[in-house]
């Protein structure tokens, strides 16, 4: 779907990019980090997931939608690995009963809060990319002093983008 509404709006309003950025915040976070390992596009540069709730793991025997077994996922784990995707969390985004953060015997398995959830969806990929030996061009930034609130970690995607 992004890539076409992408196509479609660039060509509306007569915009030259070749490309854009996907980033999201807690529910937009977890839709980033999703088209970004499904979607495989072709346009999007850079993805940046900020404080999702939990994550679609990149583990081929969890069960769909808290891995990727039964899923819709048809790229490889090295392709996947050699893209951008860049994961950020609030330093203090640590509250295991925080409104609207799901909470089950399996999703529990990542964490018991968004900081501990982003710590093993990040560090469980870069273990299995270097097992496997991959290119692993994902990045992981924690905010200083931010919990989960939209305006620090937005700021800090935003000079990650001006980089």
């Amino acid at each position: 779907v992004l890539d076409p509404l992408f196509i479609y709006f660039k060509n509306l309003v007569t915009n030259y990019s070749n490309n854009y950025n996907l980033i999201g915040f807690s529910a937009g976070g977890q839709l980033a980090h999703r088209a970004f390992i499904f979607n495989n596009s072709i346009y999007c540069h850079q993805t940046i997931s900020m404080s999702s709730g939990w994550y679609t793991t990149i583990d081929e025997n969890q069960n769909f939608p808290y891995g990727l077994n039964e899923s819709p996922f048809n790229n490889n784990t090295a392709s996947l690995f050699s893209r951008n995707l860049t994961i950020l969390i609030g330093q203090n985004d640590n509250d295991p009963n925080a409104p609207n953060l799901r909470r089950n015997s399996i999703v529990d398995l990542q964490g018991n809060n968004r900081f501990d959830r982003a710590e093993y969806f990040y560090t469980s990929a870069e273990n299995l990319a270097n097992e496997k030996n991959y290119i692993f061009n994902w990045q992981k930034f924690v905010v200083p002093n931010a919990a989960h609130d939209l305006s620090p970690i937005a700021n800090f995607a935003v000079d990650l983008l001006y980089q």
